[in-house]
């Protein structure tokens, strides 16, 4: 694995974390991010020789993402922010392995939901957290989830499933 490699994957957990940092404080995710992810596909495909056509497709499945979150978005379910992050997420993987991550970041979204509630039982709780406005809970009123922080962990927790990797890397992962 080359340092060029290395580097582009550490920018690319680097920018997921700073997206869910956003997410978490400001309920915010970079445009820039997301575009910076999308970008940053493109020459770690190349160096890991993977044929255009294919990469093609993969920004093909971001596209499809994009479409499919802005319906979502649409009816208020999901932020514009997460939409446009998971689209740049879905490039880096393969077809195969996108049900799951979608599936694992329902479950990290269920879990962040899940603390909101906890949090409207004990409000000493967002206090520990740092009082971010996520957790601003107001009795009746439709609070929104972070869901670039479930998005993010979702994709680390798969990043052994991410085609740029160099084989030696993936057995790591799996060992």
């Amino acid at each position: 694995m080359s340092l060029i490699q290395i580097l582009v994957i550490v920018s690319f957990a680097a920018t997921l974390a700073y997206a869910s940092y956003t997410d978490f404080i400001r309920l915010e995710i970079s445009n820039k991010a997301s575009l910076f992810i999308s970008v940053l596909f493109l020459p770690s495909a190349v160096m890991a020789d993977i044929p255009f056509a294919a990469i093609g497709m993969h920004y093909l499945y971001g596209v499809a993402f994009l479409v499919a979150g802005a319906a979502l978005f649409a009816f208020g379910l999901i932020g514009g922010g997460d939409v446009k992050l998971l689209a740049a997420v879905a490039i880096w993987f393969e077809l195969t392995d996108l049900g799951q991550l979608v599936i694992l970041v329902v479950l990290l979204g269920g879990g962040l939901a899940l603390l909101m509630l906890v949090a409207q039982k004990k409000p000493g709780l967002a206090r520990l957290l740092g009082s971010p406005p996520w957790l601003d809970i107001k009795e009746g009123r439709k609070q929104p989830i972070p869901y670039g922080i479930a998005i993010s962990l979702a994709t680390i927790i798969m990043m052994e499933h991410l085609p740029i990797l160099p084989q030696s890397l993936q057995n790591l992962f799996n060992s």
